[in-house]
């Protein structure tokens, strides 16, 4: 009798483990999805970049045109199915690329394959990026932070490359 309750203690802890880790980790993953948000078509000039690529001091902006729909789509074909932002600067100012950021900033060769992030915001495509030199403060090799929302790497030691502004950008 003794044996047959120790038997049927057992099975019960054993079935109650294996419900907890079941609760735990899933037998089942679910998929999670992801939102596509619009991205218009972003020139600076004649140069195109990203709305989180752009490093500029709004004071230097003459003017913004916005272009929705079918006028979007009638003047800059189908790369601005989701729109067209157009940004002139004043004094028809020259923007830098990454690689002139690399320069100013003596970031070294090993250093130029990590992400990019400005102010810590990720940069999806770093060869987007334009930027007033004069606002970047510094760039800096950084450690993500493993207790963020949203992070790039599931890697707990990953590094990216932050550039440091002198102004919060948008």
């Amino acid at each position: 009798m003794k044996a047959y309750l120790a038997a049927m203690l057992l099975s019960f802890i054993c079935l109650t483990a294996q419900a907890q880790q079941q609760k735990l980790m899933p037998a089942q993953v679910t998929k999670q999805g992801s939102i596509s948000l619009p991205q218009p078509l972003v020139l600076v000039g004649d140069e195109k970049t990203a709305m989180g690529a752009l490093i500029l001091d709004p004071n230097l902006i003459e003017s913004i045109n916005v272009y929705k729909g079918a006028e979007a789509t009638a003047k800059f074909g189908d790369k601005a199915k989701d729109g067209a932002v157009l940004i002139a600067l004043k004094n028809n100012m020259q923007l830098a690329r990454m690689e002139q950021v690399y320069t100013a900033f003596k970031v070294p060769a090993q250093q130029q394959n990590l992400p990019v992030a400005i102010n810590d915001k990720l940069v999806g495509n770093p060869e987007l990026l334009l930027a007033n030199l004069e606002e970047i403060r510094k760039v800096e090799v950084k450690k993500q932070d493993v207790t963020a929302p949203a992070r790039f790497s599931f890697d707990e030691d990953a590094l990216y490359l932050n550039i440091v502004t002198k102004q919060p950008q948008p």
